[in-house]
């Protein structure tokens, strides 16, 4: 049983394991109980209710608000648990993420967090971190648990402009990078996804600095979120915000169409990250050029 003292007002995680005992005993259930009907283990349950462990998913959210028949309030615990994860400069923007009808996103460096894979977001999340594994496994769900935002009837309209660097620059092994550039393209083909390449060929642009996101939120106001190695910057005051919205349309001139870049990103995927054991494009080619110098054979003779 989870030490009485816990004070839920210390955390929002210290809030959700003493709500997620309150409704356990007032159901009258263990944590054994619990635990099989929403099909995991009782320590997993008590490591929740003492905050010792990993947080809640959202997968466990749900079902906790199936079993008590609560109307989302699990889950809304847990996207609090889920912001309360990042750092305090990255929260502000993710309310205001939460709250936006469109999300324009241009990356400089590595694919945004809204689009990566499990194995490429472990491996940019353990590079330069110093961090037990437990904590490195934590941020990867924290990352992985945002992609939510682009799922629902209720998700916003996602337009991301990748730059050429960020299909070349591997992160892990080539196989971690061509699935992402295969999952890259099963996003791109989503109807509320539009995702474009920013070739080298472009030259220079507004945004060389780094990656920016610019966020339309419902009630039609707009805000910005601009991105470095070490720092992030929240741009939220109307004035403000127009340069970086006028910046972002000059990135959509000067990328790829959407078809054009998902051809590009194919043809990096297939060419350069592509498994040794497979025959690239190039290899795929040249085969069958060869199949078809080749004589047929068992072809019917023409008569005289």
């Amino acid at each position: 049983m989870p030490p009485k003292t816990l004070d839920p007002s210390t955390s929002a995680a210290a809030f959700y394991g003493w709500n997620l005992r309150e409704e356990r005993l007032r159901k009258g259930m263990t944590q054994q109980q619990l635990g099989t009907a929403i099909h995991v283990s009782n320590t997993r349950i008590a490591q929740i209710e003492r905050v010792t462990g990993a947080p809640p998913t959202l997968d466990n959210s749900r079902d906790f608000d199936r079993v008590f028949r609560k109307d989302r309030f699990f889950e809304s615990l847990w996207r609090m648990v889920r912001r309360e994860r990042f750092p305090d400069k990255y929260r502000r923007f993710m309310e205001l993420e939460a709250q936006a009808g469109e999300i324009s996103e241009y990356a400089a460096a590595c694919v945004p967090g809204l689009l990566q894979t499990k194995e490429y977001a472990r491996c940019l999340l353990g590079h330069g971190l110093e961090a037990t594994d437990e904590e490195l496994q934590n941020r990867l769900a924290a990352r992985l648990d945002r992609q939510t935002l682009l799922t629902g009837p209720s998700a916003p309209r996602y337009w991301v402009i990748l730059d050429e660097a960020v299909l070349l620059r591997p992160c892990g092994k080539a196989t971690v990078m061509q699935d992402q550039l295969i999952s890259l393209l099963k996003a791109g083909a989503q109807p509320r996804v539009t995702l474009q390449v920013l070739p080298f060929a472009s030259g220079p642009h507004p945004s060389m600095g780094g990656s920016m996101t610019v966020l339309e939120l419902l009630n039609g106001s707009k805000a910005v979120y601009t991105e470095g190695a070490f720092e992030g910057h929240l741009v939220d005051e109307k004035t403000m915000v127009a340069p970086y919205a006028t910046a972002y349309d000059q990135l959509r001139a000067l990328a790829l169409p959407p078809e054009d870049s998902a051809k590009l990103i194919k043809h990096i995927a297939e060419d350069i990250y592509s498994d040794t054991r497979l025959p690239t494009r190039s290899q795929r080619r040249r085969v069958a050029k060869k199949q078809l110098q080749q004589p047929r054979r068992g072809t019917v003779r023409r008569s005289r």
